[in-house]
């Protein structure tokens, strides 16, 4: 097959947009673990899934743009796309997420409390309710 200058950069610019996608993720998932924070086997079993798809992600992504084919312009698009996002965007793009994800935390954190303390009152007023009832019925004793 004839292949022609331009669907080669075609190629390289797919892959430099897909670059920088794959560091927007890397984003949001420290972002995601900083804010979260889970217990080591856990992290260990988080950073092993978003490899898992991170990897599925790219070679699905270059059999779709390139054919499977592994050229150098490949590695070149793909490193050039993550590198650029990463020190153009990347520290503010972490600041902004972890920003999202701090501000999300704290209104479920918020949400559990005032609905846990209001359950709880809920929950007294019933037990003692229920005591004055039951007290009336009580044989004297």
């Amino acid at each position: 097959m004839f292949e022609t200058v331009g669907l080669h950069l075609w190629r390289f610019c797919a892959l430099f947009i897909l670059g920088t996608a794959f560091e927007v993720v890397f984003e949001i998932y420290t972002a995601l673990r900083a804010t979260f924070p889970l217990p080591k086997t856990m992290k260990a079993i988080a950073d092993v899934l978003i490899a898992s798809l991170s990897l599925f992600g790219l070679a699905f992504s270059l059999f779709f743009i390139n054919g499977g084919e592994l050229r150098l312009y490949v590695v070149v698009g793909l490193a050039a796309g993550f590198a650029t996002a990463q020190y153009s965007v990347g520290k503010p793009l972490s600041r902004l997420f972890r920003g999202i994800f701090g501000l999300t935390a704290r209104a479920v954190r918020w949400v559990h409390q005032s609905t846990a303390s209001s359950l709880g009152s809920i929950a007294n007023n019933i037990r003692t309710l229920v005591k004055k009832l039951t007290s009336r019925f009580a044989p004297p004793g």
